[in-house]
């Protein structure tokens, strides 16, 4: 017998026959469970009854399964997402790196060409005064 059914109501039908009572209607998972009054001093509050009743409803269980299943994902996902904006991140750092570095460069570069051409202007301003 697996975990997920109800026992079999043979038992359950017997008593209810002899008692002259109608079956118990089942519950949906928003409703209140209320009990016939009964008759007998023995009651289904036993701690099998309660164990059975809890794993009776596996529709929850499947719901609660779906919920971690999807959050389990869900953080999967963000991790990967986390991973990802770190990748950016640190490319995007690399990129402004590389284009101070390329701005230094061009900056010795535009020094040297204007020290150059600072020699010119003194070796041109030599020209022509004899």
């Amino acid at each position: 017998m697996s975990i997920f059914r109800r026992p079999s109501t043979a038992a359950s039908t017997s008593s209810y026959a002899t008692a002259n009572e109608a079956p118990p209607q089942k519950h949906t998972f928003l409703s209140r469970k209320t009990t016939p009054p009964s008759t007998t001093s023995s009651t289904s509050s036993g701690g099998g009854s309660a164990f059975s009743h809890m794993f009776s409803r596996h529709e929850t269980l499947t719901s609660a399964h779906k919920k971690l299943v999807a959050a389990v994902a869900a953080e999967k996902a963000a991790d990967e997402a986390l991973i990802a904006s770190r990748r950016a991140v640190k490319e995007a750092r690399a990129e402004i790196t590389k284009l101070e570095q390329e701005a230094q460069a061009e900056a010795k570069a535009a020094k040297a060409k204007a020290l150059t051409a600072s020699k010119f202007r003194k070796e041109g301003d030599k020209l022509g005064k004899h």
